[in-house]
């Protein structure tokens, strides 16, 4: 068991993984729902000091973890441009650092509507399947994706963030800035960020391709992520505004 825990996964022998939605994958989808559940409720005893003290806290541990597994990359020859931060995720880190200290509001509606379903869509979707279960790179990205959900979630609960509808276009803008950058490094780069260049398999995105090939996935693609963050906005504003 301990023989595969610090290997990369060009180290791995292959079928070391294990499959999406079987006992293991759902074994952690527990977890981080128990660790999501059991922060929410310890929250709401913490003072309003105490609460931003803790907010802070989540985020540099997460970009902390990333950066420590980038170290351990580069300590073992395997770090590459495709462990570069720029999926959406790995951007997450930065916008919930920056957010925590400006309470920016944009950067606030893209953390809640965007980054929250999303980090929730990489638990259920995860592309580290090929890992074993107890592998560094498994479990630090289980809990980076945690943490992920769990920052804009406090964040809504200390009333840091008020989603609503009509904030909808700082995520069609924050979108329209990124995303055409990620492609074109994509392009250049053999990588693919964002998974706009072609789809994960397993997924939704992998549907879409079959039913509409590639490029036209993206129109798939871009109908979920309307659909996802405005879902996240309007219910977001209907909690957010309960007597």
């Amino acid at each position: 068991m301990f023989s595969q825990f610090w290997l990369e996964e060009s180290q791995l022998a292959p079928n070391s993984g294990y499959g999406s939605f079987g006992i293991i994958h759902l074994g952690f989808l527990g977890l981080s729902l128990i660790i999501i559940l059991v922060c929410y409720r310890g929250f709401s005893k913490l003072t309003k000091l105490k609460q931003l003290h803790f907010l802070k806290i989540i985020a540099w541990t997460n970009l902390g973890l990333e950066i420590l597994r980038d170290l351990y990359l580069v300590s073992i020859g395997k770090y590459s441009v495709g462990y570069w931060p720029l999926h959406l995720c790995g951007l997450a880190l930065f916008v919930h650092l920056a957010f925590v200290y400006s309470h920016n509001k944009i950067l606030g509606e893209v953390s809640f509507a965007l980054i929250l379903p999303s980090a929730a869509a990489a638990l259920l979707f995860p592309n580290w399947l090929a890992y074993p279960a107890f592998n560094i790179f498994n479990l630090s990205s289980y809990l980076i994706h945690t943490l992920l959900i769990l920052n804009p979630l406090l964040c809504f609960k200390s009333k840091l963030i008020f989603p609503k509808f009509s904030n909808h276009w700082m995520i069609t803008l924050f979108l329209l800035l990124v995303t055409p950058l990620i492609y074109l490094f994509n392009i250049h780069n053999g990588t693919n960020f964002f998974f706009i260049n072609y789809p994960l398999e397993g997924t939704p995105l992998e549907l879409f391709a079959n039913w509409l090939g590639n490029p036209g996935y993206l129109v798939g693609y871009a109908l979920l992520v309307f659909l996802g963050t405005s879902a996240m906005e309007l219910a977001g504003h209907k909690i957010d505004t309960k007597p």
